[in-house]
């Protein structure tokens, strides 16, 4: 199993909301890791050592390298990290390793989410939490991935977005987006903040298309909660409801 492996000198690494949620405790009896472990999932460094795989003859000792040690290593919080080669690669010239070290979770969490909404070539997306690092992703990812008509955001960094390919930024601060874009029936909702109260505008207001997809990765309440066996039962009942309603002609939610 260690000749597919990576010891990686750690550089920089970047703190997940996962990350916090297992320090606090906030992710309960489902936390992926028990302790004692140490915290961290995204690191940027220097390869010191590696294994015989020839899969690792794209990495030399010296390399810089960013990515993953998840979830059967321990974390990215340390001097040293060990990963699995098929979950790092080499920092490109475009970014520094610090830029490096907070792209791999955001990216593959956003990359997954244009696959489940189904998203196409031409269709409209709406990113609530746009200026998010979830969001900032899957601005560029559904631009210049996905090739959407018009990708929507909601934030306060307006530049920002639109440097990064955003075409309309909807600053939440002034405005509201469901009354904003009330009846504008776009494609698919990719929800980076949170809120049953969201998912409920977006089809109140029509914001959302008759089968349209809406995508959350926080959940009925904004920036997460704490799991508890009560909260997670509520979880279970309130998504099986919604993807009944999907079944039936109704708005796609995951």
């Amino acid at each position: 199993q260690q000749q597919t492996r990576v010891l990686v000198k750690v550089s920089y690494a970047s703190l997940n909301p996962i990350d916090y949620k297992m320090i606090t405790g906030m992710m309960g009896a489902i936390s992926p890791k028990k302790p004692p472990f140490i915290v961290g999932r995204d690191f940027a460094g220097r390869v010191v050592a590696k294994g015989n795989d020839p899969m690792l003859g794209r990495f030399k000792v010296g390399d810089l390298v960013y990515g993953q040690c998840w979830p059967d290593d321990q974390g990215s919080f340390a001097e040293y990290c060990v990963a699995e080669g098929a979950m790092i690669d080499k920092i490109p010239n475009s970014i520094s390793p610090l830029q490096a070290a907070a792209v791999p979770l955001v990216a593959i969490t956003s990359f997954q989410a244009m696959g489940r909404m189904q998203l196409v070539e031409g269709q409209k997306l709406l990113i609530l939490g746009g200026a998010t690092a979830t969001g900032l992703a899957a601005i560029q990812m559904a631009k210049k991935y996905v090739k959407c008509s018009e990708v929507i955001v909601t934030a306060s960094q307006h530049e920002l977005c639109e440097s990064l390919g955003a075409d309309r930024v909807i600053n939440y601060k002034n405005e509201k987006w469901y009354e904003v874009l009330k009846d504008y029936h776009v494609d698919a909702i990719y929800d980076c903040v949170g809120g049953d109260e969201s998912w409920n505008l977006c089809q109140s207001q029509n914001v959302l298309k008759k089968k349209g997809n809406f995508l959350t990765i926080v959940g009925d309440e904004e920036h997460g909660a704490t799991f508890t066996v009560t909260k997670l039962l509520g979880v279970g009942l309130s998504m099986t409801g919604r993807k009944i309603g999907a079944f039936f002609g109704g708005r796609s939610y995951d």
